[in-house]
């Protein structure tokens, strides 16, 4: 699909034509979703899962430099009061999801030297690392061993180096699907099974709290929920779901002592949400709600805002495209 895409867009990318088309049907507003923002050596040296959705600070300058050059950037809550401004502004959102240390060491300062608002939505279980989410932990183990074996359900998983991601991706999709006490208790039978043992003294993921209240002071950034342990919402009851989005909430509320009306649905994909947690988001007085829906906004539900990511493949060329809602247009076609 990736790259039926592609060959698309470099036949007809170009044409201002098509450009304006597809600007006119998918929107003049995008928002951007970022994770983890690696300094450059981190990005090159340290092997880690989900590498799309990582990037280093120097790609990272670059992006925020040309989106502030070129468009203008505006604060999430401002999706609320669009109509304040010009309908023929390019608009653009800069999100985070999770809570990483280094969107405050190492984004900030970026966000600050080009004066750019952004949003960064907190997993309230991450702070502080009391919880490491599945995709670190299995990471880990599989980067750590050279051989592996688990039986899973009908499944026998052995790999040596040279297959490691294989396999990564293929438990992956079992992680995906199960709630995160029924993750922990398979990261637990995988270390048992492979005798693995745990590195000491390794370096902070997540943000702690006091972290937390230093960004919520500061005026480029706003804070929002991201649920308290980063879960499948779609496979969980209303009652299970309600509590991870309250506590969320409710948590991030003690440690900034603010109110939170915004959240970001964990994995964002439409299978992963549905008419449930909106409906639990509106009773506890949301006003804003982010998927990973890849288009760009404009008569959505405030409930269902999309996102595209921006990762280290991203040029100012493919950045454009999906301003210009090229990119969504094609998604929708293709």
């Amino acid at each position: 699909m990736r790259k039926q895409l592609k060959k698309i867009k470099s036949l007809i990318g170009n044409f201002k034509l098509i450009q304006n088309i597809s600007s006119f049907i998918s929107g003049n507003i995008s928002v951007f979703c970022y994770h983890q923002v690696l300094n450059n050596y981190q990005f090159e040296n340290i092997s880690r899962p989900n590498n799309d959705l990582s990037i280093s600070t120097s790609i990272f300058e670059q992006q925020i430099k040309f989106l502030k050059e070129n468009y203008k950037i505006i604060e999430s809550k401002d999706l609320l009061n669009i109509e304040k401004f010009n309908s023929k502004e390019k608009l653009v959102v800069i999100t985070f999801d999770d809570g990483y240390l280094d969107n405050l060491e190492n984004a900030l300062p970026i966000l600050k030297k080009y004066d750019v608002k952004a949003t960064i939505f907190i997993t309230t279980g991450f702070i502080n690392d009391e919880l490491i989410p599945w995709w670190f932990e299995l990471w880990n183990i599989l980067n750590s061993l050279e051989n592996f074996k688990l039986k899973l359900l009908d499944m026998n998983f052995n790999f040596s180096d040279t297959n490691k991601e294989k396999v990564y991706n293929l438990l992956s999709k079992n992680f995906f699907n199960i709630k995160t006490s029924d993750q922990l208790e398979l990261i637990e039978k995988i270390k048992s099974e492979n005798n693995y043992i745990e590195k000491k003294n390794k370096s902070r993921i997540f943000l702690n709290e006091e972290e937390i209240k230093l960004l919520s002071k500061n005026p480029l950034i706003s804070l929002g929920a991201h649920t308290h342990m980063h879960e499948n919402l779609n496979i969980l009851n209303y009652k299970e779901s309600e509590s991870e989005i309250i506590n969320s909430k409710k948590k991030l509320e003690i440690i900034i002592n603010k109110s939170v009306d915004i959240f970001a649905y964990p994995y964002g994909r439409i299978n992963t949400f549905g008419n449930k947690e909106v409906e639990i988001l509106k009773k506890n007085k949301f006003k804003l709600a982010f998927t990973t829906k890849f288009e760009n906004f404009k008569n959505q539900s405030s409930y269902l805002v999309p996102r595209m990511s921006l990762g280290v493949t991203n040029n100012e060329y493919s950045i454009r495209d999906k301003v210009n809602g090229l990119d969504s247009l094609l998604n929708k076609i293709v």
